[in-house]
């Protein structure tokens, strides 16, 4: 009897320790977790700032910067990514050059650029185009760039025939193309009451009454501005962009890869334009595919800018933007791995006869970790000061060498 009371409480015990051991792990897996989505907060959280009011909405070309340089912050996971002053120039673009309609002589050959956040160059010193433009001076060159951030082809079809077409004289034209511009709807930026807005739409507004009634009302709000005092309060005098602080602007804008992708969508259907075209062996080849259905794919703005210019004998050299993600493979395959946007603009080019600039092939003959190290140097999307002035010098290069294919034999 005794001996049984004795074995019973022992399974009892058993049977205790037991849960309590696996309500133990559950505990430790749930704090786990915890601690994990806390770091994954902490890593994913942005802060972007400005120290005055951003853009205003546009209806020919969706926005333009608002006068006035602007300093420019941005944190992600704690690091500085960048800390620099974005000059609007008299057409509100940035850039330090104000934009004429003539140019300055006959003999000058200028070049208009069609681009996006890395043309723009929000996030440098220098964007690219004004290192551009430093290297073709002394031979008669200059360039304009129509460039902001987050546009795309609807955003370059309204600027380039409501705005340069009818108001400049140009030579040539330069797309700058990052991996999905061509997929994306009209991008519209929009700063009230010191907060700025942020939209892309397949059906823009047509006038400002149009733009406040329907468009603003479902806009995201994107960043905070703040005062010139406030941001020298946080965070001091301006910072070398090559240096890391530690140091929290009080505006916040948490912006993980989902919130990313949801608020900047793309046109999905235009992305498919090329999916059966590129295949081995492609379906269909790509005169097929404009000839038979380019209203389907949502390219006509595209293919409306290409045959003006044909058209009107100005060049257009389509470039490719690296993307960062799809540079690694091509890096690592020593140039044999060709990412869709680089097979896109070259068929494309193919196509038209235009003359194609291989943007990712500039970064050959370095490592990931070097091209990281020196001209991605902050774990961002866009390249630092040192991958534009590359990509500067060596598309001016290109363009010097190949002149007469690009000018004369079009």
């Amino acid at each position: 009897m005794f001996m049984s009371c004795s074995a019973d409480k022992s399974t009892s015990f058993a049977w205790k320790d037991a849960f309590l051991l696996l309500v133990s792990i559950f505990v430790c897996i749930f704090l786990i977790e915890l601690l994990y989505s806390a770091f994954l907060s902490y890593a994913s959280k942005r802060v972007h700032v400005y120290d005055s009011p951003y853009a205003r909405f546009d209806v020919d070309t969706g926005y333009l910067l608002l006068p006035g340089p602007k300093r420019s912050v941005s944190f992600h996971g704690g690091k500085l990514l960048w800390d620099t002053i974005v000059r609007p120039n008299n057409l509100g673009y940035n850039s330090s050059n104000d934009y004429e309609f003539k140019k300055p002589t006959p003999e000058t050959t200028r070049f208009i650029i069609l681009g996006d956040s890395f043309t723009a160059g929000d996030n440098m010193d220098v964007p690219w185009v004004d290192k551009f433009n430093e290297i073709i001076k002394p031979s008669g060159g200059q360039a304009y760039a129509f460039s902001q951030q987050a546009i795309g082809l609807d955003n370059w079809h309204g600027i380039f025939f409501k705005q340069i077409v009818p108001q400049f004289e140009f030579d040539a034209v330069i797309i700058a193309c990052y991996h999905n511009d061509l997929s994306r709807f009209f991008t519209i930026f929009h700063t009230e009451d010191n907060t700025t807005y942020y939209t892309r739409t397949n059906d823009p507004p047509h006038t400002l009454d149009d733009f406040f009634a329907k468009t603003f009302p479902k806009m995201i709000p994107l960043f905070k501005n703040s005062t010139p005092e406030n941001v020298n309060h946080m965070l001091g005098p301006p910072i070398a962009v090559d240096k890391f602080s530690w140091k929290w602007a009080g505006f916040e804008f948490r912006l993980c890869r989902t919130a990313f992708a949801a608020v900047f969508p793309d046109n999905n259907a235009r992305k498919t334009l090329f999916e059966h075209f590129y295949q081995d062996p492609p379906l269909r080849s790509l005169d097929e595919i404009i000839q038979s259905d380019p209203e389907f794919r949502g390219l006509t703005k595209l293919w409306n800018i290409l045959e003006w210019c044909k058209a009107n004998n100005k060049p257009v050299i389509l470039c490719s933007i690296p993307d960062i993600e799809r540079l690694a493979p091509y890096i690592k395959s020593n140039g044999r791995f060709i990412g869709e946007n680089q097979r896109n603009l070259s068929s494309i080019a193919h196509h038209y006869g235009l003359f194609y600039f291989d943007g990712y092939s500039i970064f050959l003959g370095n490592s990931m970790n070097d091209i990281r190290k020196t001209y991605w140097p902050h774990e961002e999307l866009h390249w630092g000061q040192e991958g534009a002035h590359l990509f500067a010098k060596r598309l001016s290069e290109s363009i010097e060498q190949n002149r007469t294919k690009i000018f004369i034999s079009n």
